[in-house]
């Protein structure tokens, strides 16, 4: 039987705010309010533009995520007050004490200057614990008093990796695996292959001694370790399902690798250290840039060929737009994609309101945010984009859009990174 001892009072993997709310993580509940507090930069959180916006986010996220979410609340109170952690723990909220304030990777995740892949690749690669944009000195003192510094996301990530290859139907960590041995283990300093072997173990029915300490002595502690799991699904690195051997429940709730998953992930933990605190986001896109590319492909090969009815949206949009490319004016039917503006997961329609035809890579482009279409027809490249000296030039500055397009469409795509 094994047995973990916690290694100092103040050890605990904290995600963002002591009373998580799993929505906050959510990528386009997220993204939505880090554009309202770009919006506001300088403001104090309580002002009435700030109110507004957060009503005018609840409300869309209502109608294009089916989602009921309390952000507004009300002038003196909004989210920000509390959960602003939220925000800070990303790396993107630098302060909101005397006035909002971004650091440069916020502001560049808000402006489009970076994807939401490219976001969410530097979040898992740079991620701390202890985490120095929400805990206090004393707790970061504690850590590192213990020789203890981790990186909670990718360490996730590079365990399942390992069950996946042991066995492909090995590879998934639940959040009761997470709170009672990989935090414990972590804390006790051990190496990632034992902790992958006592995980192993306790699927074959080792059991840990009952005075085995688990993270989970406070009333958050499980959630709080959850929103780490979460935040992997989210942006598209893990799946979940019901456990396959217990009761399910969210602590039993099984987050696993797919295949194309695990190549993935293989190829985020092979790149480059990188930290958002010490280098600007432009020299850390390049070291991701392979992994963020497998993610654009994939989603736009999943789009594709799993959705039934793309081939009568294609054909509609075909002729509603003459057989032509929005953006290069290519006419040749082979390489011309149907391309949703809302997409099917944010329960964006067939209709020729809500699409473009774009040519097979522009349609990648676009669909992994290396391309965003304005309201008015300009269009705005990403800082990778932008370097390469084929779409740069190649690609227009404005477009003239079509009379059908539904531009409230553009709007919610591009408020909230959809």
């Amino acid at each position: 039987m094994y047995s973990f001892v916690k290694p100092f009072p103040q050890y605990r993997w904290r995600w963002a705010s002591m009373t998580p709310s799993e929505s906050l993580n959510i990528p386009e509940v997220f993204f939505g309010c880090l554009r309202v507090l770009a919006l506001n930069e300088g403001k104090n959180v309580n002002s009435k533009d700030i109110y507004r916006l957060l009503e005018q986010v609840e409300k869309d996220i209502k109608d294009y995520n089916d989602l009921n979410v309390s952000l507004a609340r009300s002038e003196e109170r909004n989210l920000f007050r509390n959960s602003g952690q939220y925000w800070k723990n990303t790396g993107t909220l630098l302060s909101t004490e005397h006035g909002i304030k971004l650091t440069n990777f916020g502001r560049s995740y808000a402006s489009g200057v970076i994807t939401k892949d490219e976001f969410s690749a530097i979040v898992i690669k740079s991620m701390e614990l202890p985490n120095p944009f929400i805990e206090n000195d004393a707790v970061i003192t504690a850590w590192h008093h213990k020789g203890i510094k981790i990186k909670p996301l990718e360490l996730i990530l590079s365990i399942i990796s390992h069950l996946y290859n042991f066995k492909c139907a090995q590879g998934y960590l639940t959040t009761k695996e997470l709170v009672e041995i990989v935090i414990p283990m972590v804390g006790n300093k051990a190496v990632e292959y034992d902790i992958y072997k006592v995980i192993l173990d306790g699927r074959h029915g080792k059991h840990l001694e009952r005075s085995s300490w688990k993270a989970n002595e406070k009333s958050n502690d499980q959630r709080m370790a959850r929103e780490f799991l979460l935040f992997l699904e989210n942006y598209g690195y893990l799946n979940s399902r019901r456990s396959q051997n217990e009761r399910a429940t969210n602590l039993t709730q099984e987050f696993y690798l797919t295949e194309y998953q695990y190549s993935l992930v293989k190829s985020l933990l092979n790149s480059p250290d990188i930290s958002y605190n010490s280098m600007a986001p432009s020299l850390v896109l390049s070291q991701i840039s392979e992994t963020t590319d497998v993610m654009a492909r994939k989603r736009a090969l999943t789009e594709i060929t799993l959705r039934p009815k793309q081939t009568e949206f294609r054909k509609k949009l075909m002729e509603a737009y003459s057989g032509k490319c929005l953006l290069s004016n290519a006419s040749i039917s082979e390489v011309l994609q149907a391309c949703h503006i809302i997409p099917v997961k944010n329960n964006g329609d067939d209709s020729v309101g809500n699409g473009f035809i774009l040519r097979s890579d522009l349609h990648l482009l676009y669909d992994s945010g290396h391309i965003k279409i304005n309201e008015d027809g300009s269009v705005v490249l990403s800082d990778n984009l932008k370097k390469d000296i084929f779409y740069s030039k190649t690609i227009p500055r404005k477009v003239k859009l079509p009379s059908f397009i539904n531009i409230e469409n553009i709007r919610i795509r591009n408020a909230y990174n959809m």
